[in-house]
């Protein structure tokens, strides 16, 4: 459940109670946790355990103890077991008896000497070599950065050289956790402040700690704009967002509308960007300008998956100020419509989606976007919460978008509809 930095997430990898381990002890093929290993090997079955002379496992030990508590019954208990619960015991007689047996005809005797199994040299009878270990310098054990288990001797000189070890930037960032592999291979140029980059709008060279300032005044950056959905650049944004504005359609009659007749949207004054309204149903219903062929460019292999109305404000029901974001995605093959208000509504209310296709001056609704609600007529509509949409809404004219020849669609927002 740790979260933060990329730089922190270095520091914390070598502490990560969750690195998955295997346990050691031979036979046991049960992958574990580092932070849990310790527990699972002093409780695992196959770990080493002696009955007198017999070294064996604990899951073995305890079929020794069930098979002697077996033998140790009175006759008569015996004879009322079922045949088939006698042969389970005969086969398991079968095969741990003859161990048993020559353990007892080895004479092994419990404490007796054995070397360290690392190659140190070091003899003592094995009730002491556990306590050996932690001083053996033969015993492999595991490298601070990476994965790799050292002999203890050469852990030192291992870590100075290890290419996961944690160096200064060679830039002289403050960020820590930078790993020496990474410095080599470029991949913290990538993110270092100090690091040389250039400006993606202007290419002038500077560095990344200073990238963010300078985009938010670079006279060549991408301005979005309302009314066509594109970016102009900032040295002209005013003259050509103007003649967008222009460009846009003033007035455009609705069919297939909820009232009787054919009634006409104009735009909106509470609003930044192609934003209409009917002034006679005041902010009930927004609709959202979207030009064809940027929705076309999007579906395209140059689409860049923004937000098409990163420009659009209005204020719904002229109470609250509200943004929406349509963005194309190519997994789906559909945009997405998220909107965010400070309607003044309480935690929780519905409101309708709907896509018209404006063409030859006039404009037919497409589709209804969200989920039927029983208590609302069986209407489509997409809830919200906080302020977001719970779910966003999807628009799946594929083939529509792609093939219509001009104009542009209407994403009409509202009315909205309260529990209360």
């Amino acid at each position: 459940d740790w979260k933060g930095t990329a730089s922190a997430l270095r520091l914390h990898e070598p502490d990560c109670a969750w690195v998955p381990k295997v346990c050691s002890h031979p036979g046991c093929q049960e992958s574990v946790f580092s932070g849990t290993q310790k527990a699972h090997e002093e409780t695992c079955g196959h770990r080493p355990v002696s009955l007198g002379a017999l070294m064996t496992t604990a899951d073995e030990a305890q079929r020794f103890r069930e098979l002697n508590q077996f033998y140790r019954q009175d006759a008569s208990a015996r004879a009322q077991l079922a045949p088939s619960e006698l042969r389970e015991r005969v086969e398991q007689s079968a095969e741990l008896v003859p161990r048993l047996y020559d353990a007892v005809a080895a004479a092994v005797p419990t404490d007796i000497m054995e070397s360290c199994p690392w190659g140190c040299g070091f003899s003592s009878p094995r009730s002491l070599m556990e306590g050996h270990y932690p001083h053996c310098q033969k015993l492999p054990v595991d490298c601070p950065f990476c994965t790799v288990k050292i002999p203890r001797e050469m852990l030192e000189i291992h870590v100075a050289i290890c290419d996961e070890r944690l160096v200064p930037c060679p830039r002289g960032c403050s960020e820590r956790g930078v790993r020496f592999l990474e410095t080599g291979n470029g991949l913290h140029a990538r993110i270092c402040p100090q690091a040389l980059t250039q400006c993606p709008d202007c290419d002038t060279n500077m560095l990344r700690c200073d990238l963010g300032r300078h985009q938010q005044s670079c006279v060549r950056r991408r301005v979005a704009c309302g009314w066509c959905m594109e970016t102009h650049a900032a040295t002209d944004y005013q003259s050509v967002s103007e003649t967008c504005r222009r460009s846009t359609p003033l007035n455009l009659p609705m069919t297939n509308y909820p009232f009787p007749g054919v009634h006409e949207v104009e735009p909106a004054g509470y609003a930044s960007g192609a934003v209409y309204t009917r002034r006679d149903l005041e902010y009930k219903r927004v609709y959202i300008y979207l030009p064809a062929a940027v929705m076309q460019r999007e579906m395209g292999p140059y689409g860049r998956g923004r937000n098409l109305t990163e420009a659009v404000s209005f204020r719904w029901e002229r109470k609250a100020y509200s943004r929406v974001a349509v963005r194309y995605q190519p997994e789906n093959s559909c945009f997405t419509v998220g909107v965010s208000t400070a309607l003044p509504f309480g935690n929780a209310f519905k409101f309708e989606a709907k896509l018209y296709e404006e063409s030859d001056g006039n404009c037919c609704c497409l589709e209804t976007m969200g989920d039927i609600d029983e208590q609302r007529d069986g209407k489509k509509l997409l809830e919200m919460r906080l302020g977001e949409t719970l779910n966003e809404g999807r628009i799946t004219m594929y083939n529509r978008i792609a093939f219509l020849g001009h104009g542009g669609f209407l994403l009409q927002l509202g009315p909205v509809y309260r529990d209360d």
